[in-house]
């Protein structure tokens, strides 16, 4: 389909629909995230993800709203998890 940019430019449209296509490959990989995301969260880095402070994070393990997780002495959390309990709570996009 032809849009109002192909009229004005001397170039036919399959050319201009494929620097479009690398253009939106380029602009993919740069928002791609370039880290690997865990699973597992520290008590601040959930706290850090839902914009909470550590005691939300403590009240949630405490409640038995959200799994503890332990390696040694540090508590973790799920992300996944984490992300499930708050997403009813998201304004939704319209």
């Amino acid at each position: 389909m032809p849009s109002a940019w192909s009229a004005c430019l001397p170039f036919p449209p399959e050319v201009i629909d494929a620097i479009a296509e690398l253009v939106l490959e380029r602009v993919r990989a740069e928002l791609a995230p370039t880290q690997p995301v865990p699973p597992l969260l520290s008590v601040d880095e959930a706290a850090e993800l839902i914009r909470a402070k550590r005691l939300r994070i403590y009240d949630l393990l405490s409640s038995g709203r959200l799994t503890r997780h332990k390696d040694g002495s540090r508590v973790l959390v799920s992300r996944e998890e984490l992300i499930q309990l708050i997403a009813p709570s998201l304004p939704t996009v319209s």
